[in-house]
């Protein structure tokens, strides 16, 4: 058996094992009902290690590109520049007042002497897939969790803008969530074009898989179906 050594990089192909992320309504995080009953919010959860991460000029461009370059008539006109600006607002779903109108954005090119924006380290689980390390339930908080493989953020910092785009376009569904709000009824819809946001880790067990150079998180049982889904070559972009 292929022991990982926590940061030392291996090359491997595992076997692919991937679970679905839970709504609100399906999950017993909140009582399997929406987490807000007045008002439409976003269905976001925080991965296990409780990081936060800068957006370095690579890293942001990385997550722009991300979701940006599906739609190449909001990058002409400039749309997509004020639908990033209001996305990562600081009182949004993933800077924790850490965002777009306080915080430094390369992209935007605002607030150029403050600090820079910062990941939260949420996700929006519900629909979106996770790609399983293993299926050995561990306790991260005193909470039941399954660890993920997530992008290596250390690895991303070393990247220079042009190689975060090529990145961003390939990125696979395990690696970049759809960002969803939940609603009172406790339906759920995505985001406006499709938003999405990257999984990071900065710490846990590294690894290539697939040719992603990866890191591990976790994300809670509860947040997750119990079957796991059929492995696919493709789950399209």
């Amino acid at each position: 058996m292929l022991e990982i050594v926590a940061s030392t990089v291996f090359s491997f192909a595992p076997s692919a094992v991937y679970y679905r992320g839970l709504h609100d309504r399906e999950s017993s995080e909140f009582d399997y009902k929406s987490r807000n009953q007045k008002k439409s919010v976003p269905e976001v959860t925080k991965c296990g290690n409780g990081e936060v991460y800068p957006l370095t000029e690579t890293i942001e461009w990385l997550w722009y590109w991300a979701w940006a370059w599906r739609y190449p008539s909001l990058v002409s006109s400039g749309k997509s520049l004020r639908i990033w600006k209001t996305n990562m607002r600081g009182n949004g779903a993933f800077t924790n007042k850490k965002g777009s109108d306080t915080c430094h954005s390369w992209i935007l090119k605002t607030n150029i002497v403050k600090e820079p924006m910062r990941s939260e380290g949420v996700t929006c689980p519900g629909e979106n897939i996770f790609r399983i390390v293993d299926k050995k339930i561990i306790n991260v908080g005193e909470r039941e969790s399954l660890r993920i493989w997530c992008l290596d953020y250390d690895y991303l910092k070393t990247l220079g803008v042009v190689e975060a785009k090529n990145l961003a376009i390939i990125l696979p569904p395990w690696l970049l969530h759809v960002a969803q709000n939940v609603h009172p009824d406790g339906s759920s819809s995505p985001w406006d074009y499709n938003f999405r946001v990257p999984l990071f880790s900065a710490s846990g067990e590294t690894a290539i898989i697939d040719g992603f150079h990866c890191r591990t998180n976790s994300m809670r049982v509860c947040r997750l179906t119990r079957d796991a889904i059929i492995a696919k070559t493709d789950w399209g972009r």
